[in-house]
């Protein structure tokens, strides 16, 4: 075939033979507007189809929203810049790949992301006539996300649960996101394998935790995240304890869960618990602090601590120096008088003969009067405690011995009033200590 032209408006350039049905003709140079395009076989007898091309100013992209997405796709894209046509079809190029897109108006266009073999970034760029393409440099980031672990795994329904987040593809932008069920919170960056985010509140259940770099493709993972009924403290027994700590407090209170993150905390010292008993009962041992007073809250994930503001009281412990008397019969009931130091005026103020407990009358800080209990004969320590738990550990001995008994005393009778008979009593039980004594009726003797 001979050459060919192709004519726009009144500018000719050569056009190059495809088929009998087509050639192929490249625009010059020309203002924005509509002009004819026309075809010759000689550069002089045209045409006279009369079609229409349209020179349109150029695409300019001025930035993407979001500029991230996953790599099978998917995500809805808004491309703002100018010189959009709304009366014409707008092509989208991810990379190499090219998908159709929707002119919002003149300065918006929407792509979907095609989905692609693997993360990275590629170009954005557009075109309305599917084949002259934007040159703005726009880059798309392909990127996955996965959670890989999430602690604490439960919090309170009041929400503010600070949640780490660890797994992978994490990207530090400003629209880094969790979501809580269907409420999305902002996320901390921490690194590509880190995140944090605070629980909103919410209702109790278990509700799925989600991520996105991009807060619109949001990971579908289906991660747990419990809600717990908000805990609460109402007692402690004791409430006083040991500056030494080691004090077993039994906690009274409500929705208390049986897990590994279940904390106590003295002050700002957190303790593991003892022993859980029940949803509103739990033991923990106190740590040791300075004399004061000191507020103590329970968690359940070791995060969210309760806001109880119930008293816990740091006191020195006691000590015992003295027994008056410092021996007594093993049948008991014995009125001993210790003497020491720091005792506490409480209802918990206790004496312990033994391994036995009975509770003690307090006198002064430094005297208290405690009741003996029933006994083998023999010595043994005499410890006192202000909370009922926590004893001293003085070491003082109290001397358990057999009660005397009288068999025999002669002579059985001796004149009345002027008194002096020397009377031999023989039994059982006596011992030659300075209390040695006879009692006549309410007279008491030497």
């Amino acid at each position: 075939p001979g050459r060919y032209y192709c004519k726009f408006g009144f500018t000719s350039v050569h056009a190059t033979f495809l088929s009998p049905a087509s050639v192929a003709c490249r625009a010059p140079a020309y203002r924005f507007g509509h002009v004819i395009v026309e075809v010759s076989s000689n550069n002089v007898d045209w045409s006279n189809s009369k079609q229409k091309f349209l020179y349109g100013q150029t695409l300019s992209l001025s930035s993407l929203v979001p500029s991230t997405g996953r790599v099978f796709g998917g995500t809805r894209v808004q491309v703002y810049g100018s010189n959009y046509l709304p009366s014409e079809p707008v092509s989208c190029k991810f990379g190499a790949n090219v998908s159709p897109g929707t002119v919002v108006g003149t300065n918006l266009v929407t792509c979907v992301s095609p989905g692609v073999t693997s993360g990275g970034r590629v170009s954005l760029e557009l075109a309305q006539n599917g084949v002259d393409f934007s040159t703005s440099g726009m880059a798309f980031l392909y990127r996955d996300l996965f959670i890989d672990e999430f602690y604490p795994g439960a919090g309170p329904m009041a929400g503010g649960t600070q949640v780490q987040i660890r797994g992978s593809g994490f990207l530090n932008l400003l629209s880094l996101r969790c979501r809580f069920d269907m409420t999305v919170v902002v996320a901390t960056w921490v690194s590509d394998q880190e995140i944090w985010c605070t629980s909103p509140p919410g209702v109790e259940a278990e509700v799925d935790l989600e991520v996105s770099n991009n807060n619109i493709d949001f990971t579908t993972q289906g991660s747990k995240f419990e809600y717990q009924v908000n805990t609460t403290i109402i007692k402690l027994v004791p409430s006083t304890g040991s500056t030494h700590g080691s004090t077993f407090v039994t906690i009274t209170g409500t929705n208390f869960v049986n897990s590994t993150a279940l904390r106590c905390r003295f002050g700002l010292v957190t303790t593991s618990v003892t022993e859980f008993r029940t949803p509103t009962e739990l033991v923990c041992a106190s740590a040791p602090a300075s004399t004061g007073t000191v507020s103590v809250e329970v968690s359940n994930n070791n995060r969210d601590f309760t806001a109880s503001g119930v008293s816990f009281v740091y006191v020195e412990p006691p000590t015992v120096h003295a027994l008056l008397p410092s021996s007594g019969p093993t049948g008991g009931n014995t009125i001993v008088t210790a003497v020491g130091d720091k005792f506490i005026n409480t209802s918990d103020l206790s004496c312990r003969f033994g391994e036995g407990a009975s509770p003690a009358v307090w006198v002064s800080v430094s005297l208290i009067t405690c009741r003996s209990r029933f006994s083998r004969a023999g010595l043994t320590s005499l410890e006192v405690s202000n909370n009922g738990q926590d004893f001293t550990t003085s070491d003082v001995q109290f001397l358990y011995y057999e009660d005397a008994q009288i068999t025999v005393i002669e002579p059985s009778s001796g004149p009345a009033y002027s008194g002096g008979t020397v009377v031999l009593v023989t039994g059982r039980g006596f011992r030659n200590t300075g209390g040695l004594a006879c009692r006549f009726g309410g007279l008491i003797v030497p």
